[in-house]
């Protein structure tokens, strides 16, 4: 199973609109193809925020025409993040990748219903204040096993590390609409 999408970081390359384009659609044609992602906007990396603007809205097109969810990278970029959301409708489920960012960002976030992926460098305050059922975890921060962080996050929310597994692994099928 996978993801795939032109990460902010690649939205420099010369060929970054035809992969978008004719690429994409093919990929998510594929029954192990779960999601639209890595994709989003990163205001220290790629190229401008006006290209990774245009990239991402093709993107988000394109997952919504494919009924995929979409995990969502951002960098300091979360004004226009918001901006590109609002001008454009999306009704699959949405996520955020390794969150790291403001409390008023989140409350945000878990107004609009996005699930949020937290790693081994999102602060305790951050993790504490995600419900549940919009928790996802990502170990892609750390070369520790991912074990590690449910054993962390468990002891954080008061839950045994087999509990929390449960639930995100829920919320994941939750996310991606299967019961594989």
């Amino acid at each position: 199973y996978y993801t795939v999408g032109l990460h902010p970081w690649e939205t420099e390359r010369l060929d970054a609109y035809r992969l978008v384009d004719q690429m994409l659609t093919r990929y998510l044609q594929n029954e192990y193809c779960l999601a639209v992602g890595e994709v989003g906007l990163d205001r220290l990396r790629g190229a401008s925020l006006n290209i990774q603007k245009e990239l991402l809205e093709v993107q988000l097109t394109i997952a919504e025409r494919s009924h995929k969810p979409i995990v969502i990278h951002c960098v300091r970029a979360w004004s226009e993040l918001f901006s590109v959301f609002r001008r454009q409708p999306y009704t699959q489920h949405k996520a955020i990748h390794g969150y790291r960012s403001s409390l008023p960002i989140l409350a945000r976030l878990l107004e609009e219903e996005w699930y949020i992926s937290i790693g081994f460098n999102t602060p305790n305050e951050i993790i504490s204040q995600i419900p549940l059922k919009q928790f996802l975890l990502e170990s892609d921060d750390s070369n520790q096993p991912i074990s590690a962080l449910y054993e962390r996050v468990a002891s954080l929310l008061h839950e045994s590390p087999e509990m929390l597994q449960s639930i995100v692994t829920d919320n994941i099928r939750r996310f991606i609409n299967t019961r594989r």
